[in-house]
């Protein structure tokens, strides 16, 4: 179980030093990890997801890029693939900003 040591609520606030983020619809949640063996699994999970996400993003963005895919794929089903490629993008941009804020 977690423990809340402290919450601060605000416009702007200034992401703390060895973070991870989180987004609650238009929030986003800053939880530090202190502890330097609990920050080595973290990273090391979020280099596992990261590695994921990015094989996802290229296996969607080769699919789109077939043209015999484009022309014979019912319409929404490559816009349901160009919508997967924007949201994996978007995750392997978050789990990347995660990183940074845990080095």
């Amino acid at each position: 179980l977690a423990m809340l040591s402290g919450m601060e609520v605000g416009v702007g606030l200034v992401r703390p030093p060895h973070s991870v983020m989180a987004r609650a619809g238009d929030a986003l949640i800053y939880c530090p990890v202190d502890d330097p063996s609990r920050r080595d699994h973290v990273v090391r999970r979020l280099e596992r997801d990261l590695a994921d996400a990015s094989r996802h993003l290229m296996a969607t963005a080769k699919t789109l890029s077939d043209w015999a895919f484009r022309e014979r794929a019912p319409k929404p089903v490559v816009s349901d693939e160009r919508r997967r490629k924007e949201d994996l993008a978007a995750t392997v941009t978050e789990l990347e900003k995660n990183l940074e804020g845990l080095r």
